[in-house]
């Protein structure tokens, strides 16, 4: 209950921003005020007071920072996620784009070898010097 208290009292501040220890004892002494009177606890808070405010800050720093970092590292593996599989999209298209210019080449080469075309026609229709069309045949 003291815990869910508190929480909810550092709720308010921004769970982006750097948390300042003033702020986040001032949600600890309001929480631990809040309790009622006749609770055990409320005594044992309050007769130990200055060690419960540290060590709520402390832990409650160190799960903040966690949930933040937990949060960042989150963000970066979607991010490598997303341009894993972009990429991957890309080498697909390239290799089906290589795929048809060389279908292309190989159909240019077989004219030109049965005489259809002529070798610099052919190298010309695909895109290429006579030199380089040559190397191919």
């Amino acid at each position: 209950m003291f815990v869910e208290q508190v929480r909810r009292y550092g709720a308010i501040y921004d769970a982006d921003a750097e948390i300042e220890s003033e702020k986040l004892a001032d949600a600890i002494n309001n929480a631990i005020e809040s309790l009622p009177e006749d609770s055990e606890i409320k005594a044992i808070l309050e007769s130990r007071r200055a060690e419960v405010v540290k060590l709520c800050i402390e832990e409650y720093t160190k799960e903040h920072s966690d949930y933040v970092r937990k949060i960042e590292d989150d963000r970066k593996n979607e991010k490598i996620s997303q341009l894993e599989k972009e990429s991957e999209r890309k080498d697909k298209i390239i290799a089906e784009k290589d795929k048809q210019f060389e279908t292309a080449v190989n159909g240019f080469v077989r004219l030109a070898k049965d005489g259809k075309l002529s070798v610099p026609e052919a190298a010309k229709y695909a895109g290429m010097s006579t030199e380089e069309f040559e190397k191919l045949m």
